[in-house]
């Protein structure tokens, strides 16, 4: 039995309670969503591995975003990070539901079915080889033109 909740909910509280505005700089909370899209009129599936991190060195928050179909690949694997938001409190749209609701449409979209999309059945758990966690990185660079989050694990 499944209890149905909202991802993006979820994951702010996360970051709220594990990693409080102004913590140490060297710090992230990291987290990994297995997501995978189906469609009852076709038995293809479609998954993806969406790794997110959160900064929060002061009153703002950065949510950092990498996307993958491997499921064997880390969040440590990945040096460069896409910035899709930078802000005080516009983090929990612009940074997490607006870019979340982007990927659940363009995977429901290569399932080519014909059902509408709220008929699609979208699911999101942690992967189990990535829990949240608060991870210390040994340095980074922000390109704030070019929305780029460089790290050194």
């Amino acid at each position: 039995m499944g209890v149905k909740m909202d991802v993006c909910y979820v994951i702010e509280n996360l970051v709220e309670i594990l990693l409080p505005r102004f913590s140490d700089g060297a710090n992230v909370l990291q987290l990994s969503l297995d997501v995978e899209a189906r469609a009852s009129d076709t038995d293809k599936k479609v998954r993806r591995y969406i790794h997110l991190l959160f900064h929060r060195p002061s009153n703002y928050t950065k949510v950092l975003w990498n996307v993958t179909d491997d499921p064997r690949v880390s969040y440590q694997n990945f040096k460069g990070w896409h910035v899709e938001s930078d802000h005080d409190s516009g983090w929990r749209t612009d940074g997490l539901s607006s870019p979340m609701r982007n990927e659940y449409t363009n995977m429901i979209g290569e399932l080519k079915t014909k059902l509408r999309p709220i008929d699609c059945e979208v699911s999101a758990r942690f992967h189990m080889l990535s829990l949240p966690k608060i991870v210390k990185t040994k340095s980074y660079i922000y390109d704030r033109k070019n929305f780029k989050f460089a790290i050194v694990w």
